[in-house]
């Protein structure tokens, strides 16, 4: 498999979970936002790549669904603190790529 194959499927990935995540906190109930969205944000903070998965579109795409909740205010710090603690506990890609690689 070529190296723009294996990104190629490896942003793929990394899409899918993005858009799960995000379909999963627009389901949550109100009465477990605030949980749902300290482990979102912080999943998705893990999955942040400058490449395939920027932070901007992360947190845009965050805010764009929590800034339709009456609590607000509240919900953000806790998104950010969250999101924040996922990037410094990246997820390890290498495992993944290596088997994308062995996928042939």
């Amino acid at each position: 498999m070529t190296p723009d194959e294996t990104d190629s499927r490896l942003e793929q990935w990394l899409r899918r979970n993005f858009e799960t995540a995000l379909a999963d906190l627009h389901a949550a109930p109100e009465s477990s936002r605030n949980t749902t969205i300290n482990a979102i944000a912080f999943r998705l903070g893990q999955l942040v790549h400058e490449t395939y998965l920027p932070l901007a579109e992360v947190y845009a795409a965050l805010v764009r669904i929590v800034e339709q909740w009456p609590n607000v205010d509240d919900i953000l710090p806790t998104m950010e603190r969250a999101l924040e603690a996922g990037m410094h506990n990246p997820v390890d890609l290498s495992p993944l790529r290596r088997s994308i690689d062995g996928a042939e």
